[in-house]
């Protein structure tokens, strides 16, 4: 069975590597099929190609001197359909359309191309927009109030909802057609047994874009420096915030104990949880971070927040320690337990470790992915099993 996948434009070599990474573990779940994928913008085709034939959107329209940035993505958005609508007219064998991400967006763009062309369609999904409208200012408000109602159609429109975290499944009104899809990692991930962890290293791994909530752990540094508590934070991961948190160590003397390392590849970042003491994530929302899953793996401890598809990841004081977003006080005072209790950290590890593994696992997320196919091809009503 042949499908069709719909992605963005790639803007950088980290974000089109943790594209692919994403799209290739999503389409392996669909056993016995095939996907085209349909992008924009410019790309490394030999890597994508690893994933099934593309075919090109125009992009060039977007960020041209002298069109509005909404006309300029519709133009896109139009391109993704005109260029998918052709290839599914030249493929009678696809089955349903699909994407990887950004359901508000290509989600919609998705269901019109099924419509259009009398195919199915999957919409993937982690957490709503509607979360995110309490914790930005009036612009997004706006913005995240559009991208609400085309969340929306695309929910009402869709044949069947893959989710990569539980959280959608608590809307009662699309809960029939949605299905928990297990996120798992590609390869084996095991802790190194010769590492030597630090004492005091404390990690985060993460785009530095203002939903990671960067500000509120440099707001927790501070506060653990004024209690004299030392620790060596590192800063893994580029984005537009880069300059600016450089900017504000400088400004605020925290040079010496916040060292940024920009992008790193995987590998670096394994090497570096093997090493460190904890990990801290203090995210504002983020539905299903896939560096908790690894750190679980890596017998890594997690300090993160209680947002999003987070609280299905960790289990509180049992897999991790969990905060409310936007505390420096509370996330100060957690960094601080774990960094203190050798024990505490020793036990969580374990038990996440255990956790994660017998519940992400290919195998998982493929029985998770046939009901769905199932459901859409040969309708049921499926019981959404939060743990299935």
């Amino acid at each position: 069975m042949d499908f069709l996948i719909v992605s963005e434009r790639v803007t950088d070599d980290p974000t089109e590597a943790m594209m692919i990474g994403r799209i290739r573990r999503y389409t392996s779940t669909f056993e016995n099929s095939r996907p085209f994928l349909v992008i924009g913008g410019k790309a490394h085709d030999s890597q994508w190609r690893s994933i099934g034939p593309i075919s090109r959107a125009h992009y060039g329209v977007v960020g041209r001197q002298g069109v509005p940035e909404f006309i300029a993505h519709l133009a896109y958005f139009a391109s993704l359909i005109f260029v998918g609508a052709k290839l599914a007219k030249r493929k009678p064998s696809i089955q349903f359309v699909t994407h990887p991400y950004a359901h508000y967006t290509l989600g919609a763009i998705a269901v019109v191309l099924a419509k259009i062309t009398g195919r199915k369609a999957i919409v993937r999904v982690g957490s709503s927009i509607s979360e995110l409208l309490t914790r930005s200012g009036i612009r997004y408000k706006i913005v995240y109030s559009i991208l609400l109602g085309f969340e929306r159609f695309a929910f009402e429109q869709a044949d069947a909802i893959a989710t990569g975290s539980p959280r959608p499944l608590e809307q009662q009104q699309y809960r029939t057609k949605c299905f928990y899809i297990p996120y798992f990692m590609e390869g084996k991930l095991e802790p190194n047994p010769h590492a030597r962890r630090a004492s005091n290293f404390v990690l985060f791994v993460g785009r530095l874009e203002p939903e990671k909530g960067i500000s509120i752990l440099m707001d927790a540094v501070k506060l653990l420096l004024e209690r004299g508590r030392e620790a060596n934070f590192t800063i893994v991961g580029a984005g537009s915030l880069q300059g600016k948190l450089r900017d504000e160590l400088e400004s605020r003397g925290l040079q010496g104990h916040v060292k940024m390392t920009g992008y790193l590849t995987h590998s670096k970042v394994l090497r570096m949880m093997h090493r460190a003491t904890l990990l801290v994530l203090p995210s504002l929302i983020d539905y299903n971070p896939n560096v908790v899953i690894e750190a679980a793996f890596s017998e890594l401890p997690v300090v993160a927040t209680y947002t999003g598809g987070i609280p299905y990841l960790i289990e509180h004081r049992r897999t991790g320690i969990l905060v409310r977003p936007m505390d420096p006080h509370a996330l100060a005072n957690a960094i601080e337990e774990l960094l203190l209790d050798s024990v505490l950290r020793k036990k969580i590890a374990f038990e996440a470790r255990k956790s994660i593994a017998r519940r992400f696992s290919p195998k998982r997320a493929k029985q998770a992915t046939r009901k769905l196919t199932n459901y859409v091809f040969a309708p049921k009503t499926p019981s959404a099993d939060l743990d299935s």
